[in-house]
């Protein structure tokens, strides 16, 4: 039977992504009113469901929005004469819900929902777009030593040295092994194997242990490279948790935090990050420190602008060797009492979704982002 996606917003999209990894027969996508919608969801123009009537007694229509507005929606499909309407659950868009989808057909299913624009793998301009042919296309093995914040360790001490790491209280293979009489009053927990998997322990004495146990346990469970679509780096790090000295800056909640993208040896762009537990603010600057007004993620705050660091040139040189031998990563640093620390490297900047503003910036750093000559040839 053919479909109707009723609805051209996120849970639409949502919808026919699943449809479309589900491999079932879309007849088009249907809406109350043209007006502020897009004209196509991937191949398919949107149109007034009353386009549609003709065909309500062969069709089904999957309701693409809002639970507020079905009951509504539904009143006014039954008047239109449309017999078979669904409300559905969209499954969560993880390659592990699609077990023997092709890696590249999820991939461009999973980009359209987030994103609401088809991947034309032929012609890679942005970097969101060239993001996707790196995570499946562009993962030599080191990379997942790389992302394994425990086993980088080892490289970093050889590549730039010892002093550059924040100092290592302890690794476990599970939560139920760790012994916190052993830790001090303040550290940070983190999973070796994963993104955001970590905890900041302030006092110890006031840690709610359950809660905590719950949250590393259901973190230890997951595979990261079913979040963010495809990040293959991550499928075969042996899981951790280690925990590391708490860095502080007095009177601050944050440390400074210098994220520095490097591509093919050349730093391009560094964004800071501050107050991520009160008001996060995010600037983007020049290697030369020139303010740009562009946004990745967050809107950049220009109120946030801070003077070059004395380090910077430092900073540099750390990302770069770091860098070294890799089309693009992205290098975090941290600086406390004039000392530099290494934090993590990061080969898949947001999965590949960021939002760019102004659009034209992710084609500047689509352009930074040289993918090989031959790179249409890995897509066959």
């Amino acid at each position: 039977m053919k479909t109707i996606i009723y609805g051209a917003g996120n849970i639409a999209r949502q919808m026919l992504a699943n449809s479309i990894l589900r491999k079932e027969n879309i007849y088009g996508i249907a809406v109350t009113h043209r007006e502020n919608n897009p004209e196509m969801l991937w191949e398919f123009p949107v149109k007034s469901i009353e386009d549609y009537q003709c065909v309500c007694k062969d069709v089904r229509v999957i309701l693409g929005l809002s639970e507020s507005y079905h009951k509504e929606i539904i009143k006014h499909l039954k008047m239109l004469g449309f017999e078979r309407i669904e409300k559905r659950k969209a499954l969560p868009l993880k390659y592990s819900n699609f077990i023997g989808v092709e890696k590249k057909k999820f991939i461009s299913a999973w980009y359209f929902a987030n994103t609401g624009k088809r991947l034309d793998w032929e012609n890679l301009c942005t970097y969101n777009e060239k993001m996707q042919w790196i995570k499946l296309y562009d993962n030599p093995e080191q990379k997942t030593l790389l992302t394994d914040k425990y086993k980088v360790r080892k490289y970093v001490k050889d590549k730039i040295g010892e002093k550059y790491l924040i100092p290592l209280l302890g690794v476990w293979d599970c939560f139920d092994d760790i012994d916190f009489r052993s830790l001090p009053d303040q550290f940070v927990l983190k999973c070796n194997h994963g993104c955001g998997w970590n905890q900041i322990v302030e006092d110890k004495c006031t840690m709610d242990l359950i809660e905590t146990k719950n949250k590393f346990d259901q973190w230890m469970a997951t595979n990261y490279t079913d979040i963010a679509g495809l990040e293959l780096q991550y499928t075969n790090i042996d899981r951790k948790i280690i925990a590391e000295e708490f860095l502080i800056v007095p009177g601050e909640m944050d440390i400074p935090d210098y994220k520095i993208f490097v591509f093919d040896g050349e730093v391009k762009l560094i964004q800071t990050d501050f107050g991520r537990r009160e008001k996060h603010t995010q600037a983007l600057y020049s290697p030369q420190w020139e303010y740009l007004p562009y946004s990745l993620l967050c809107k950049t705050d220009p109120d946030s602008v801070i003077p070059k660091p004395s380090f910077l040139e430092e900073m540099i040189e750390v990302a770069k060797r770091l860098a070294e031998g890799f089309r693009h990563v992205r290098v975090d640093l941290y600086q406390v009492d004039g000392k530099i620390y290494f934090g993590e490297m990061t080969f898949t900047h947001c999965g590949g979704i960021g939002n760019y503003s102004p659009e034209e910036f992710g084609y500047i750093m689509g352009d930074w982002m040289k993918l090989p000559e031959d790179y249409k040839h890995y897509l066959s």
